[in-house]
């Protein structure tokens, strides 16, 4: 029997806010595919695993605070939000300094115990706000 696909997506998110790069890669399907809005392309493995390793780097103490989870046969939607402090250099924008508190949401196809397909949003305003992009109106 397979493992309970809100399991896999709860190991998932631990796996990525702990940095367990190799976990994280053993719950990817190996024709995974993330779907990113602010990617201009669909992201396999490595690319995924990469621009999370880039977050980290910049963003230290990355946290997905899950707030709720449903399941549908093999899908999986998780909402919440991601704290995080923004301490490093992010593609061009500087350092704030700021912690961050950012709300997002998350659906995922787990196939045979692994995330098969994922399509996440964040709150994208908000955080290009808070790192000085965007001006508040």
């Amino acid at each position: 029997m397979s493992e309970d696909p809100k399991n896999v997506l709860n190991r998932f998110f631990s796996s990525m806010d702990n940095q367990q790069w190799d976990e994280f890669r053993q719950l990817l399907h190996p024709d995974h595919a993330f779907h990113l809005p602010l990617s201009p392309t669909v992201l396999g493995i490595d690319a995924h695993i990469a621009l999370n390793q880039d977050f980290h780097g910049s963003f230290p103490g990355f946290l997905h605070v899950i707030e709720g989870q449903t399941c549908d046969c093999d899908t999986v939607t998780t909402w919440g939000h991601v704290k995080m402090k923004h301490t490093a250099e992010f593609q061009g924008i500087a350092a704030t300094g700021k912690e961050l508190d950012v709300a997002f949401i998350d659906v995922a196809r787990v196939v045979d115990g692994q995330v098969r397909e994922e399509w996440a949003q964040v709150d994208a305003l908000k955080l290009m706000t808070e790192v000085g992009v965007l001006k508040p109106a």
